[in-house]
């Protein structure tokens, strides 16, 4: 077990480096934790040194060692955090003093990419000192740094009014000027891109509507839990001739096998897209009978009959049927010609 970290007051101005809030209780100018002991006459000795010290001079101390902390580096920068903290808790009345550490406390944050922290504590130093045109500056910074420009902008503007030669100020404030004016213009054209995507799609919509009453389409409901793919469309127009394509599914229930087809065009013809699908051997088709020439399709009608239809039929001669709802998306069975499996599976569906 690794020894307990001893602070050595002789070693320099610079305070041991602290693990959390509650460390500071052992230094000794701050050590409430020696409360713990009142037999201890040091202890309460030092307790009554802090009682008795002026609180603007403990917050200042606080500061101090603050700033002392920052300065060594990022590795102290928590540390800092600590101490100012600690300072703004003495509540000194003096807002001068706290403008000043709220404002440091903000930079500390700043640089630990503490964004938000950095905004809040930049506004109570200026609630506290309007004029203190570091918080400003560093408020302004945190908004550029998230993206905040307008924000960023008031912030740089109400410094400005009150230093107008602040040369980084100036600086800060046109590049989010510029920053402003482009997030505002990317922001009007992603509005128009939105505005001309949801015209198309009403377009669209109502087209399909069209459609669908022009040529008797009707959909019922998931009844296969097609949505579980997670296609965007169930049907969209392929061009200006009005041909639908939809995301089509396959059910190979001999063996608990399926595939999704994402874009299936109505024209298309089943046996093309057996080619495409069977142009290498199934690994799951153990007796080699998916071929495309040995495979017929079929689908359940709107009484529930299974309906065999020649591979060589489009898409389009399926869902043009009076007598075939579509589940979502258009789903089939496909079956090996001249198979028992097959033969049994007819017989689980009433005659058509």
């Amino acid at each position: 077990m690794a020894a307990e970290e001893k602070y050595d007051p002789t070693a320099g101005n610079v305070r041991p480096k602290l693990r959390g809030p509650e460390d500071i209780r052992f230094i000794p100018l701050f050590a409430s934790a020696l409360d713990d002991d009142p037999r201890n006459e040091t202890a309460q000795a030092i307790r009554a040194m802090i009682q008795e010290e002026d609180p603007v001079n403990r917050a200042q101390h606080l500061k101090v060692s603050g700033n002392q902390a920052y300065q060594i580096g990022p590795e102290r920068w928590n540390d800092a955090v600590i101490y100012y903290t600690q300072a703004l808790e003495c509540e000194c009345g003096d807002d001068s003093v706290d403008a000043i550490i709220y404002a440091n406390r903000a930079q500390v944050n700043l640089k630990l990419k503490k964004y938000y922290a950095c905004i809040a504590d930049c506004e109570r130093s200026i609630e506290r000192k309007v004029d203190h045109i570091k918080a400003y500056f560093r408020a302004a910074q945190a908004c550029l740094l998230l993206k905040k420009y307008e924000q960023g902008v008031d912030f740089t503007t109400q410094g400005i009014d009150i230093a107008p030669g602040h040369e980084q100020l100036n600086k800060l404030h046109q590049t989010l000027v510029i920053k402003t004016a482009q997030y505002q213009e990317q922001k009007r054209e992603d509005n128009e891109i939105v505005q001309l995507k949801e015209q198309s799609d009403l377009l669209e919509k109502q087209l399909l509507q069209q459609i669908f009453e022009d040529r008797g389409i009707t959909f019922t409901e998931d009844k296969f839990s097609t949505s579980t793919y997670g296609f965007e469309k169930n049907v969209w127009v392929h061009d200006t001739e009005e041909v639908l394509v939809f995301p089509v599914m396959f059910i190979y229930a001999q063996y608990n096998q399926t595939d999704f087809i994402q874009q299936f065009t109505e024209t298309t013809k089943f046996m093309d897209q057996f080619k495409v699908i069977f142009k290498d051997f199934a690994p799951w088709d153990e007796r080699g009978e998916y071929k495309p020439k040995k495979l017929d399709v079929y689908f359940t009608n709107k009484h529930n009959n299974l309906v065999k239809m020649n591979a060589k039929k489009t898409l389009a001669q399926i869902i043009n049927r009076k007598d075939y709802d579509i589940p979502h998306i258009p789903v089939f069975y496909i079956l090996p010609k001249k198979s028992n499996f097959t033969q049994e599976f007819k017989q689980t569906y009433q005659d058509y």
